[in-house]
């Protein structure tokens, strides 16, 4: 569905920043339409704020003046990780007093005469939500708190928190994108029409520059407490203890939804650069398939076949092939003579084959874990990188098939994908965003370790007491045809002792025995040998190689100075300031997003970025990489 059609013909539409696209980039959009008798159609839409919430709302007010309060309130609450346990989008009336948000009671049947036909969702870093209100409600007007839509109003559209306990409703920066909107004119909502008996022509002058007096249109504050500030307000929830329809869900949900979006936030992450695909993706499906499918063999086939006397009956059969399989077999050349003694035919004993598919899973597990360590961490940073990564993936496949100039793509870039990634940097500064890229070396450091004690636990399965690094000897006897039987390396016939209890006695007896599976144990350790030598080593490199950028962004800033040198116009900023102003962070986001998207977008976001960078800069102070961005003049628009 496209927002955008009949605006300001047949609807009002209101979206925020200018020229942005409804279903991509938008940060706040509202439409409305009249579209039967007592029927105003309204749609919302926003981007989900950053750091995600349980519950977010879009709301629109209408007011008699610009200063805002004192206004009738309609907002629309959903839940991203709710909605995936039955929490249902849901829309209230309320009303702005002074600096205090108050919801309106309203009973089932009042709410169901006033709004219908309400859909919402959260899907894609975007919230939705769609309903049909009465123009002149027609249940009892509360006091005065439930208006009449059908009169001249200013307009007013926010999107922030719907927690209660939330201290900041929406976001208090004037400048920045996820700031309320406002319009500059009075107009009537019933106005717009299609095909309806309303005028069409009339075309209010919307106004997003961010009025310095405007107030939250929700609570900020939890009950009974007084915040000093001009856009702090005091909340009293008696009002509304009687009136929220779904309040015993939303209790129930609250704690769900919280856990549901810091595993959501932890488990959706960029897909890194090779050495960590190598770690996390390819060994770990290597070794989950090998798991499965020698683990499935072991319990649906025979692992184990012994070579028993004739006159041993199907149980006995059935008990010495279980019994050799758990206690144990050993190998012993038939070009040998078998000793009698214990303690020598236990000195090539064969027990790893009963645990090499538990082995392969607990190394499918470690190898993931400096992943899953390394997504804990960035979630705890505060700032939303897999979000700002798809954000910007998003945004290049909309666009570079509609357009190929240079000019036109780098104007789209700094109107929307590089205005997201610095607003995300300035919020996230307040947090411990600073620390993405020496959380990002941690993980590197984990990797690289736990890489080489895997190696050393393969090389330590096969207990071989020819050679020291087992692998290249194997291959080495291979391919000079010495098989099993002289080096008894993954033997397939081995022997297997057990006693059998006798009337006066107990007797040892020996069989032989199959391991089928050895044949392909041979194959599949020999590679695994080969390939987790090659993945530490490759992984001990590319730590280094992190370590390195940690400690000197000499190789990032050339990176960025290559993309830079693509400029078709002079920069608005010196090289050195714009570093300054991405600080550690900044730059490894950009590392980022050259690693998972490629040089071309990245190269215009880099570009974008330095265009718009004044904009994020306070000239009159040094700036401080320890303090957050200021932001001092209003991004341009497309």
């Amino acid at each position: 569905m496209d927002y955008r059609t009949d605006c300001n013909v047949s609807k009002m539409c209101m979206f925020k920043p200018r020229g942005c696209n409804p279903n991509l980039d938008c940060t706040l959009g509202v439409v409305l339409e009249t579209i039967g008798p007592n029927k105003l159609k309204v749609q919302m839409v926003a981007q989900t704020i950053i750091p995600p919430v349980q519950q977010q709302y879009v709301a629109i007010a209408f007011s008699h003046d610009t200063i805002m309060g004192d206004d009738s309130v309609t907002e629309c609450v959903l839940s991203d990780m709710g909605q995936l346990v039955g929490y249902e989008p849901e829309v209230f009336l309320s009303y702005n007093k002074g600096k205090s948000n108050d919801r309106v009671f309203m009973n089932d049947d009042e709410h169901a005469i006033v709004f219908t036909d309400l859909r919402g969702e959260v899907v894609d870093g975007r919230v939705a939500c769609e309903f049909v209100e009465q123009i002149v409600p027609q249940i009892d007007n509360k006091n005065g708190l439930i208006w009449n839509l059908n009169k001249d109003y200013y307009l007013m559209a926010a999107t922030g928190s719907a927690q209660p306990d939330e201290v900041n409703a929406h976001e208090m920066n004037h400048e920045s994108h996820f700031f309320p909107m406002t319009s500059t004119s009075q107009f009537n909502p019933s106005t717009f029409a299609n095909n309806f008996t309303h005028p069409a022509n009339f075309v209010p002058k919307i106004d997003i520059s961010n009025r310095a007096e405007k107030r939250p249109l929700r609570p900020t504050t939890p009950p009974t407490a007084t915040v000093v500030g001009t856009h702090s307000v005091s909340i009293d929830h008696t009002s509304e203890l009687a009136r929220f329809r779904s309040n015993d869900m939303a209790s129930q949900v609250g704690a769900i939804t919280s856990v549901n979006a810091l595993i959501s936030r932890v488990f959706v992450q960029p897909k890194g650069d090779l050495t960590d695909r190598l770690n996390s993706r390819i060994t770990v499906c290597i070794l989950a398939v090998s798991s499965v499918l020698m683990m499935s063999t072991h319990f649906f086939g025979d692992p184990i076949t012994c070579w028993t006397p004739a006159q041993f009956t199907k149980q006995w059969v059935d008990f010495v092939n279980q019994y050799c399989y758990v206690h144990g077999t050993y190998f012993a050349p038939f070009t040998e003579q078998l000793s009698f003694e214990d303690d020598e035919r236990k000195k090539a004993t064969i027990q790893y084959y009963q645990w090499v598919p538990y082995i392969l899973a607990v190394q499918a597990v470690f190898f993931y874990l400096p992943r899953f360590m390394w997504k804990s961490m960035i979630a705890y940073s505060g700032y939303d990188l897999a979000g700002a990564v798809k954000y910007v993936d998003r945004f290049w496949n909309s666009i570079r098939d509609q357009d190929a100039a240079f000019k036109t793509r780098l104007a789209r870039f700094e109107g929307q994908a590089a205005v997201y990634i610095w607003e995300g940097l300035r919020l996230a500064r307040m947090k411990r965003s600073r620390d993405m890229a020496l959380f990002y070396t941690l993980a590197t450091v984990i990797q690289f370790i736990n890489a080489w004690i895997q190696f050393y636990i393969i090389n330590s399965l096969l207990d071989s007491p020819t050679y020291t690094f087992w692998g290249p000897g194997l291959l080495s006897d291979i391919l000079q045809g010495n098989d099993w039987q002289t080096t008894g390396h993954f033997p397939r016939v081995v022997h297997c002792d057990f006693n059998r209890r006798r009337t006066a006695s107990v007797q040892l007896d020996t069989v032989l025995c199959v391991l089928t599976y050895n044949i392909y144990y041979e194959k599949l350790l020999l590679f695994l040998w080969f390939w987790f030598a090659v993945v530490a080593i490759w992984s001990t490199i590319n730590s280094m190689a992190w370590i390195y950028r940690l400690c000197s962004t000499v190789k990032t800033q050339k990176m960025i100075e290559n993309y830079l040198g693509t400029a078709p116009v002079k920069a608005p900023v010196s090289d050195e300031v714009f570093f300054r102003a991405l600080g550690t962070d900044g730059m490894f986001v950009m590392q980022q997003m050259a690693l998972n998207l490629g040089d071309i977008p990245a190269s215009y976001l880099t570009i974008a970025m330095r265009n718009i960078c004044p904009s994020y800069l306070d000239t009159d102070d040094d700036y401080d990489e320890n303090t957050p961005l200021t932001i001092v003049k209003t991004v341009r628009n497309t």
